[in-house]
């Protein structure tokens, strides 16, 4: 038999059609997963997956933060000292990673600071809150962003819980205190992210006949300074991301 030498190929380059979002999704995925140490990485992968398609199903079109830009903001502001920052330095700081105006504004709307003086942690909670959609996506996204290979360091973690907590009249104060204490009585500074993700969805939930519905995002700007009326935290029916949406991160994009 005759052996051809210039055999045809399979397949060429060209004929390979990688989807433009396919390595953004992938690298976060990965990173996701690297961080979290999931158990049964099938069943993480799941539901990480499902809570992508969900967010990006429930976003409307509307353009949402990623995990890259919710890191940065953070790490500009925690390399200082500082607790308060000026209008001008937020504003900076979320121009350099595009974070649009309108955003900004809508959340100092909806945290009720109409002066020159923000706290960025409560204000970068909101940002991530204003991507991830519910009280245990946004503490999914914030663990996967500040974790590394599996734990998270608490401080952010239990100030972002209490405050938010606060504003959202649907969560029972009591219950989420007490998930704060218990995190707080650790005997170290870190803690296991999937065994604080858990306690969150066992401990924490929404009032009876409070509203489901997702926080407030960009799609539906807060028209009110008052947050506790403008902003609906509540727990995720479903288990973690984003980004790392890393879960997605629940971002509708994991971290980077």
């Amino acid at each position: 038999m005759e052996v051809d030498s210039n055999p045809v190929p399979l397949y060429t380059a060209e004929q390979i059609r990688i989807p433009p979002e396919l390595p953004d999704i992938l690298k976060k995925y990965t990173k996701h997963i690297i961080r979290s140490q999931p158990g049964n990485i099938l069943e993480a992968s799941a539901d990480y997956f499902g809570r992508l398609a969900k967010q990006r199903h429930d976003g409307g079109g509307a353009k949402r933060l990623n995990n890259m830009q919710l890191e940065a903001f953070y790490t500009k502001f925690d390399r200082t000292d500082k607790v308060v920052v000026t209008k001008h330095e937020v504003d900076d700081a979320c121009n350099a990673v595009n974070i649009t105006p309108a955003h900004v504004n809508d959340v100092m709307r909806l945290g009720g600071w109409p002066g020159d003086k923000i706290p960025w942690l409560k204000f970068w909670a909101l940002l991530v809150a204003s991507t991830a959609g519910t009280l245990t996506a946004t503490l999914e996204t914030v663990t996967s962003i500040l974790g590394d290979n599996g734990r998270v360091s608490l401080s952010s973690v239990i100030e972002v819980l209490q405050y938010l907590a606060e504003q959202d009249p649907s969560i029972d104060k009591a219950q989420a205190e007490g998930v704060a204490q218990t995190l707080m009585g650790s005997p170290t500074n870190d803690y296991d992210i999937k065994e604080l993700l858990d306690l969150v969805r066992r401990e924490i939930r929404p009032r009876s006949g409070a509203n489901a519905a997702s926080m407030w995002t960009p799609a539906q700007p807060a028209t009110t300074s008052n947050a506790a009326e403008s902003m609906d935290i509540t727990e995720d029916t479903h288990d973690e991301d984003i980004n790392n949406q890393e879960m997605p991160d629940a971002e509708g994009n994991p971290t980077e």
